[in-house]
């Protein structure tokens, strides 16, 4: 289970980082 737990956390990590790339626009 804790596999479980630590790739929905990495997903939602993921996710949040992603969200946070495109409103921010910090690509280049």
């Amino acid at each position: 289970m804790q596999y479980l737990y630590a790739f929905l956390i990495g997903g939602a990590l993921c996710a949040i980082a992603q969200i946070l790339i495109d409103q921010t626009a910090l690509t280049p």
